[in-house]
């Protein structure tokens, strides 16, 4: 977790959730967390709370914080609303999976309120944003038009229309506003990944595993602890964990599946460096020495840093940004460097004059720091190290 530049308000939003997860385990809370939360700017704290959807999670350890009772008012207020649009989504959710139901398709609720039931008890209980649902990829276009009958609208911008060459390529199948609320978003997924090879278990293998929670007082289908701690190991990556909410998500999944039992499930969906990722993310949080290889460190390190800074590469259009987002989403898919840089020679990079030997050299040397930095910035200067490796 260490960085050359904290943003404003981060080093209290970071000692908040460290001291939030202590309170949860029942135990003490790392020697840092006193200091960081009295020495950060304290209206730049709650600004980060709230940035970083951490305002419904911070409500039991609020009566701790060093802040203004109007700042603590306001935090207050806020997860308020969010519980009250809790309530709002829940009923969306009903509707969409009752549609879908009716229509004879098994559907799999993805993190949000399903997720929050199930490692809090409370569906309210998490800062949630729109809706996400997995179906097998078979069922996808019977879905999208059980929703469509059910008064969904198709945002044919965002993802191909059913029958298109391009709509069994998507990731997924549609992101559609329900009529009734014009400001509630549902994701179909039928991937758990935009990589086939990670996270690849199957519809049915998922539906076998996965497990009923109680989201508005209906039971909704759920991914089950293992697969869940994965998924959410995955998509923290992917996105560069961007958000100290998805590092507290993961801690709390954890909690409900060991990794003695997650890591081996992990490696045979194709998840293992996002999973090592996962562990040097939530170490310094927690405590304990990680089990994760040097590229896992590293990415993790990358994404602290990022973190740290207040940066969100998700939202960056630069070039940087971009090719950031590309290898944390390559990087962290593939075990072997081979494997690796051949898909981001199919991406379009220019690595396809690396020999093989060289490629396996840098894999063994420094695979974390080259793969975040050297292709990040240039693949020609990668070329240029590995050349003095070898």
């Amino acid at each position: 977790m260490t960085s050359n530049f904290w943003a404003p308000g981060m080093r209290g939003a970071v000692a908040t959730v460290a001291l939030l997860l202590a309170r949860e385990s029942v135990e003490e809370p790392p020697a840092w967390v006193g200091d960081w939360l009295v020495r950060d700017d304290r209206e730049a704290t709650v600004d980060r709370i709230r940035r970083h959807k951490l305002t419904l999670a911070v409500l039991p350890v609020l009566g701790e914080l060093p802040l203004t009772q109007a700042q603590r008012e306001s935090l207050v207020s806020a997860a308020r609303f969010h519980r009250m649009r809790a309530l709002v989504l829940a009923a969306d959710q009903v509707a969409a999976l009752g549609a879908m139901e009716t229509a004879g398709i098994p559907a799999i609720s993805l993190k949000g309120m399903a997720f929050a039931a199930q490692t809090t008890g409370d569906f309210a209980a998490r800062v949630t944003g729109d809706i996400d649902v997995l179906v097998a990829p078979e069922d996808a276009a019977q879905a999208t038009w059980a929703l469509q009958d059910a008064g969904v609208r198709l945002d044919t911008d965002y993802c191909p229309v059913p029958g298109s060459p391009l709509f069994p390529a998507a990731t997924r199948a549609l992101k559609a506003s329900l009529l009734h609320t014009a400001h509630t978003d549902l994701d179909l997924h039928w991937r758990l990944d935009v990589e086939r090879s990670c996270c690849s278990a199957s519809f049915h293998e998922l539906w076998d595993r996965s497990v009923e929670v109680d989201v508005g007082g209906q039971p909704v289908r759920t991914l089950g602890p293992v697969d869940a701690a994965i998924f959410c190991a995955s998509h923290g990556t992917t996105d560069a964990w961007s958000s100290l909410r998805q590092v507290v998500d993961q801690v709390r999944v954890d909690r409900l599946a060991p990794e003695a039992q997650v890591a081996p499930a992990a490696i045979a969906m194709g998840a293992r460096i996002r999973y090592e990722v996962s562990r040097a993310m939530v170490a310094p949080l927690v405590g304990g020495s990680p089990h994760a290889g040097r590229r896992a460190r590293a990415i993790a390190a990358a994404s602290w840093s990022w973190l740290a800074a207040g940066r969100d590469i998700r939202a960056g259009t630069g070039l940087d940004d971009v090719r950031h987002r590309l290898v944390l989403q390559l990087g962290a898919a593939y075990d072997s460097p081979s494997a690796l840089f051949a898909r981001l020679a199919a991406a379009g990079w220019p690595v396809e004059d690396m020999a093989e030997r060289k490629l396996g050299r840098t894999g063994d040397v420094v695979p974390g720091t080259y793969l975040v930095w050297g292709i990040a910035k240039s693949p020609s200067r990668l070329r240029r190290k590995v050349r003095r490796l070898s």
